[in-house]
């Protein structure tokens, strides 16, 4: 019986945190943009999961927000399930062998998955124009990344003390 309420506990962790994630993406992130750059609280969310619960966890919560965000692009169904995926899993994976619990360590990770799903993304949207590739990737996934990795861990940290009235 422990492994079942376990089991339920974690799905509703993971529906909760990614309805949320993409309530937050489609409405309040979109707001954000900075230079055409905005943050990807899906990946966050996704990234943060599969550090907490490890890999199948990371790779299940990545394919089922994958497939959310897949519903706002029809004709590329199945891309973003892929990659968030594929993500999941390599994070859920490093899990033990990197130090999560400061938020510089958490900044520097949520940059590196954001460059990851920035690159694969841009390489499979490319149809083979690598200079495209490129330019894109350096002026608006590098950005996006970036922006990710700042603000993610920023209101990680700021919003218990917020909540409890601190500064």
């Amino acid at each position: 019986m422990n492994a079942l309420w376990a089991g339920l506990h974690a799905l509703w962790l993971f529906a909760a945190l990614a309805g949320v994630g993409f309530l937050l993406q489609t409405d309040v992130a979109s707001r954000m943009s900075i230079l055409g750059a905005r943050p990807d609280l899906v990946l966050a969310a996704v990234v943060l999961l599969a550090r907490r619960r490890g890999p199948l966890a990371g790779t299940l919560a990545g394919f089922a927000a994958g497939l959310m965000t897949d519903g706002l692009t029809p004709d590329r169904l199945g891309l973003h399930a892929l990659l968030l995926g594929s993500v999941g899993y390599f994070f859920g994976h490093l899990r033990v062998n990197l130090l999560w619990e400061t938020p510089a360590a958490a900044a520097l990770i949520l940059f590196l998955a954001g460059l990851m799903h920035e690159l694969l993304l841009r390489v499979l949207l490319s149809g083979g124009q690598w200079g495209a590739v490129g330019v894109s990737f350096v002026v608006n996934g590098v950005a996006t990344a970036a922006y990710t990795a700042a603000l993610v861990p920023l209101v990680a940290w700021a919003a218990p003390r917020v909540v409890r009235g601190k500064e």
